[in-house]
């Protein structure tokens, strides 16, 4: 017969067994999900091929919601000179109330002064960027409207391969690539750029499936009488931010075969990470806050399926710890990052971006602690964005 001693020998190794294939399949689930993420992102972020057209291009609208943005808007304003557009653009700068003199370095600026530019001051019963956009958009002569953002930089090619792409497939919207810039090695920075770079490749592939979670305002085209008629944010303007993906939302709903995905490198926008952790947190807050409130359920899935992931990644690290089984351990530490090398340097090359192993080594780690905090934390937290507090 087998003794007590004999079974409870055998037990500790069961478990080890165990714990070694949910490593693998966690592991190697990881890998592949975003290998294949990564894979349709270099196929289809490449220049279009567009048709030779004699018609001219179609006037367009550009609204740029600021507040207290005196101290990074300038690059914008600058890029605004460089812009290579034969139609006629205005542009409307939207000011949220700020306390700074935004408003004063626009005006003074060469581009207000050598282009169709307006500023509208949000009244005093009108706050945040739902009522910013709201407000340019109606105010807006074109029916082609473009969104972008005060901290952003524009490409001298941006608003020609948008409009190419957006006429050509006659769409209702369409949502262009973000780049992101991080101007110093500090860890926090490196993450977002990693970060924020790795979620416009999911955006698209999400996309491509039929399950769209994620739009950047900073980079959007749609067209006004539409935007009027569903008028997107009638639900959600007390919560903070979300108004791309409210945005994309209503407009998918109403006719998804009319809402694409501009993959075309040269429609681009660059914008540089938040300088501090302490923003970065607030962002990251906001994003997980209004999820709560969207229409479909796709991003709770995604955050769903993250969550899981670090639940069992950080379980089986402390069942590996106490089990004294370091080699588990030191797999799963060393497949994520493997795992994210080969995976973020495939997307990165798709977007013909600079990333070295060593800010991808850094951020893999920083993730791993940094998204089950925020997990623990953010149903404590409230919403403190441009100087106000949301519930």
């Amino acid at each position: 017969m087998i003794s007590f001693l004999q079974i409870l020998q055998v037990i500790p190794n069961f478990y080890l067994l165990f714990l070694w294939l949910i490593a693998l399949l966690l592991i190697g689930n990881y890998f592949f999900t975003w290998h294949k993420i990564a894979q349709h992102n270099s196929e289809i972020f490449k220049p279009y091929e567009t048709h030779l057209s004699t018609k001219e291009n179609p006037n367009i609208s550009v609204i740029i919601p600021f507040r207290n943005e005196a101290h990074r808007i300038i690059p914008l304003l600058n890029s605004i000179q460089k812009i290579d557009f034969e139609g006629q653009i205005e542009f409307l700068f939207i000011n949220d109330h700020s306390s700074d003199n935004s408003a004063e370095i626009i005006k003074n600026h060469d581009t207000f002064l050598s282009n169709d530019c307006k500023i509208i001051h949000l009244e005093n019963d009108k706050h945040g960027k739902k009522d910013a956009l709201e407000i340019g958009i109606s105010a807006a002569y074109n029916e082609i409207i473009i969104t972008t953002d005060a901290d952003c930089v524009l490409m001298n090619s941006t608003f020609k391969t948008l409009i190419q792409a957006f006429t050509e497939k006659n769409a209702n919207m369409g949502i262009g690539p973000v780049i992101f810039d991080s101007n110093r090695f500090s860890i926090h920075q490196i993450y977002q750029k990693i970060e924020n770079t790795a979620l416009i490749a999911l955006g698209f592939y999400q996309f491509h499936i039929g399950k769209p979670t994620m739009a950047n305002g900073a980079n959007l085209i749609f067209k006004k009488s539409i935007f009027l008629t569903l008028n997107p944010f009638e639900n959600n303007r007390k919560i903070a931010g979300g108004d791309d993906i409210f945005n994309l939302e209503a407009f998918y709903k109403f006719n998804p075969n009319k809402v694409i995905f501009i993959s075309d490198p040269n429609a681009a926008i660059s914008t540089n990470v938040l300088k501090s952790l302490s923003e970065l947190w607030k962002q990251r807050i906001r994003w997980v806050k209004k999820t709560a409130f969207q229409t479909t359920s796709n991003t709770e899935k995604s955050q769903k399926y993250l969550a899981l992931f670090f639940m069992l990644f950080w379980g089986l690290t402390f069942m590996a710890l106490y089990y004294s089984c370091y080699e588990i351990m030191l797999f799963l530490w060393f497949g994520k990052i493997v795992s994210d090398t080969i995976i973020l340097k495939k997307i990165f090359h798709s977007f013909k971006q600079p990333i070295s192993v060593i800010e991808i080594i850094v951020s893999s780690i920083f993730q791993n602690f940094f998204i089950p905090i925020l997990g623990i934390a953010h149903p404590f937290s409230k919403t403190d964005w441009k100087q106000r507090i949301y519930s």
